[in-house]
């Protein structure tokens, strides 16, 4: 699933690990404006979001997942290939991605300010909700009827966008007025109708949010966490590390915690094996997986300290953790692209993901060919400026636009061709021989 909300200014693509920033501004974090900063600090929270915590690292699972299976099926079927790639649910893909649709949830149509009931139930008991697959079924839901009587989901999508939003009012105060109720204020408008006492502390939320993206069904976590407390079933907590506590007191959160990590992490690898030619690209990702569990491990509450230490521009935690994980790719609206790198590192090739975000587009009919052109041109133009000679160069040509899958039999390699010929990939069909 992606984050592409608010795009007047700025958005984070999960599992592709790249944030955009609508600025004509080099991507310097130190000439940001006050507004930009604050567009940053909501994105790069949810670069955090999609690292360290289970429900993001599944997001990227059940992708990978479905990519490698793509992969698979287009190298079994013969020489060459004809888009879209079916693989239906061999790997049990569609089922997985059936159950990441349900906990990503939805959206009322309607603009409504009130949330009037809230249940927490199994999905094939959800009114007017189908479901394809037998292990979905009993999956438990957050369901919200609406003060206008329309039902919604409440799930992934609205918790990430409603933390990122508290997050930025801390880091980057009077930056995040404008964001609308759905999905950017649903953690509130929840806690109004079920305890309305707990939002008399900001963190409480954050942290309600925090761990319940630590759970396969983050909506249903959170609406039962809440109706517990009404119900006098859960104590009210005294402080939002108690919201920690309990939810590491199960016996299960950690571990499971390890596993989704385990295999986010090895499918990220997995795409690009070659331990030479892929070597900063599987560092960084491995660096990242790991610093994650450690957090989750060695500091549960890295969060809580993150939003205490206040202001950003001031703010010693947030430039701790931006060392660790560094920054995703970042563009802003002129294309550019760059990064804030690791304490100590220089290079780290996260760019790989935009390939495979074209590759996957073109597997399923979604493009014909490659978006990268501006980049690879403002590639070539800069390195020859530098002095590296035309032969060097890879220079986007026609076959970019009909069919890039040509530019892994092309010398010098560009990009794309390196990664389709480091996956194994065919030809593929459709346009080679209207070339």
């Amino acid at each position: 699933m992606e984050i592409s909300l608010d795009e007047q200014r700025g958005c984070y693509y999960p599992i592709f690990l790249e944030l955009y920033i609508n600025t004509d501004k080099e991507l310097d974090f130190g000439k940001f404006s006050k507004d930009e900063k604050g567009t940053f600090c909501h994105e790069w929270i949810h670069f955090l979001q999609d690292v360290t915590t289970g429900a993001g690292c599944n997001n990227s699972y059940v992708f990978f997942e479905h990519f490698l299976a793509c992969a698979k099926k287009i190298k079994d079927d013969g020489v060459e290939f004809l888009p879209p790639v079916n693989v239906g649910n061999d790997f049990n893909v569609e089922t997985n991605q059936e159950l990441n649709r349900l906990a990503w949830g939805s959206n009322p149509s309607c603009r409504s300010s009130k949330i009037n009931k809230l249940d927490v139930v199994c999905a094939k008991d959800v009114h007017g909700l189908t479901i394809h697959h037998k292990e979905a079924e009993n999956m438990p839901i957050a369901v919200a009827t609406a003060d206008t009587g329309e039902s919604f989901l409440i799930g992934m999508e609205a918790l990430m966008e409603s933390m990122a939003h508290l997050c930025q009012n801390i880091l980057c105060p009077s930056t995040a007025s404008c964001h609308p109720i759905y999905p950017y204020h649903v953690a509130e408008l929840i806690g109004e109708t079920l305890y309305p006492a707990f939002l008399d502390n900001p963190l409480n939320l954050i942290a309600l949010c925090d761990v319940s993206l630590m759970s396969s069904s983050p909506g249903a976590y959170f609406v039962s966490y809440l109706k517990g407390i009404s119900q006098n079933q859960i104590p009210m907590p005294a402080c939002p590390e108690e919201i920690y506590d309990r939810a590491y007191s199960s016996s299960g959160f950690l571990p499971k915690f390890y596993e989704i990590v385990h295999h986010a992490c090895h499918h990220f690898c997995g795409i690009l094996i070659d331990p030479q030619v892929f070597k900063s690209y599987r560092y960084w990702i491995k660096h990242t997986y790991l610093n994650a569990v450690r957090l989750r491990s060695k500091n549960r509450y890295f969060l809580l300290e993150l939003l205490r230490d206040g202001d950003i521009s001031h703010n010693s935690k947030f430039m701790e953790l931006l060392h660790l994980f560094g920054t995703p790719l970042m563009h802003n609206n002129n294309g550019w692209f760059g990064k804030i790198p690791l304490k100590n590192e220089t290079e780290w090739d996260v760019e790989f993901l935009q390939i495979i975000k074209q590759i996957n587009a073109i597997w399923h009919n979604k493009q014909r060919g490659c978006a990268l052109i501006k980049w690879c041109r403002s590639s070539a133009s800069h390195l020859s400026n530098m002095g590296v000679p035309d032969c060097q160069l890879c220079i986007p040509d026609n076959s970019c636009v009909y069919n890039p899958t040509l530019r892994s039999l092309k010398q010098p390699t560009c990009p794309f061709g390196l990664v389709w010929y480091a996956m194994g990939l065919p030809l593929m069909k459709e346009v080679i021989n209207c070339i």
